[in-house]
């Protein structure tokens, strides 16, 4: 009975550099993870970037409607006066708070511009146009959006209860 000898023959030699890895061959394998993990950390990061543009962009709709929803409820005669009118209002992407422990996130700041109605048409003068103009900063970049609508004299506000 043999124990564990060892016997060197032709054979051996030629798989003697085949039983581990070279340092050449782990050199390229850590590279290809280093590129893998980096390319990874920037879709993550370009993620939560959009998912951030897209959250504030949201809001600024949701405060566009919101002021909206405010022209809806006055009556004519309020619609006509614009010194009743807010020109100027300020948002916050969290009015409680709750979300940033920094702040209330977001700025949304605004402008409500009233105009007469168009003069091409009759019944210009039973029209006003609302335009409606909101900037705000999402990290470094700087956004804007605007909505303009017309409200008529008997329109959607005689309805309000």
């Amino acid at each position: 009975m043999k124990l564990g000898t060892f016997e060197p023959g032709p054979d051996r030699s030629k798989h003697a550099s085949r039983r581990g890895f070279a340092l050449v061959e782990i050199v390229i394998g850590m590279l290809i993870l280093g590129v893998v993990v980096v390319a990874l950390y920037a879709a993550l990061a370009s993620a939560f970037t959009t998912v951030n543009l897209e959250r504030d962009n949201l809001r600024a709709t949701q405060v566009m409607i919101e002021k909206m929803e405010v022209v809806r409820m006055y009556n004519w005669e309020e619609i006509r006066n614009s010194a009743l009118w807010p020109k100027y209002f300020t948002a916050y992407a969290d009015p409680a708070g709750v979300t940033n422990a920094a702040g209330r996130g977001a700025v949304f700041n605004g402008r409500i511009q009233l105009a007469a109605g168009p003069s091409d048409v009759a019944y210009g003068d039973d029209m006003r146009a609302v335009l409606i103009e909101i900037t705000w900063k999402t990290g470094n970049l700087q956004r804007s959006r605007q909505f303009q609508s017309y409200v008529a004299k008997n329109g959607l506000q005689n309805y309000s209860y």
